[in-house]
């Protein structure tokens, strides 16, 4: 299952999401990085990394002496990350697995990046105590979530109203809720962290 959508992404789908989706998604991950200022050698999760846009731009931050992976929990869309070159010619490991149950070790990583994950996450709660678990003492996470529903999803949820029923147009809107800033700080405290910074992007 993809934990962002709940349903399986064949390697075809994929495919597609990596031509298509990523044109649009790729225009925020500069903003990401800016604000993770990744520095050479660091370790870095990407974290519901889909067909790895991010993670491959994050090994131009880290450079060949730092460690870049990324986790997902749809295989197909692993499938899609490994068949692309990272950007500076870094080695990214790929880990399938779930946000809320990651094997990974303790104390793994100096920064964990997640661009528009956590919003779709079945337990949101347990992914953050789980990012919290698997960063270094003095890490930190940059997170990248819509203030509202994105165009897209809009357009899909008005395309499945006119096409299918409501109750699957009202479960697809409810599974993507976007927190606002209260909700995410209380959320953020409540997992252990201790402080959080907001900048809202136009």
């Amino acid at each position: 299952m993809n934990e962002k959508s709940g349903y399986q992404v064949g390697d075809g789908a994929a495919q597609m999401y990596e031509k298509y989706a990523t044109l649009f998604m790729g225009q925020f991950v500069p903003n990401l990085l800016e604000m993770a200022a990744l520095r050479p050698g660091e370790r870095v999760l990407d974290l519901a990394c889909g067909t790895g846009v991010v993670a491959r731009s994050a090994t131009t931050k880290v450079g060949k002496t730092g460690e870049v992976t990324g986790l997902d929990i749809n295989a197909g869309m692993l499938a899609a990350a490994r068949a692309m070159p990272s950007e500076s010619g870094a080695a990214i490991n790929w880990v399938e697995g779930s946000a809320s149950a990651m094997s990974l070790p303790n104390a793994a990583f100096d920064v964990i990046l997640c661009q528009q994950g956590l919003q779709f996450f079945p337990d949101r709660d347990a992914a953050l105590r789980e990012m919290l678990r698997v960063l270094v003492p003095g890490g930190w996470v940059a997170l990248s979530v819509w203030k509202s529903p994105s165009p897209y999803n809009n357009a899909v949820g008005e395309a499945l109203d006119k096409f299918t029923t409501p109750e699957i147009a009202t479960k697809y809107r409810a599974s993507r809720v976007v927190p606002n800033t209260e909700t995410l700080r209380r959320m953020i405290v409540a997992a252990g962290f201790r402080r959080a910074r907001f900048i809202h992007v136009p």
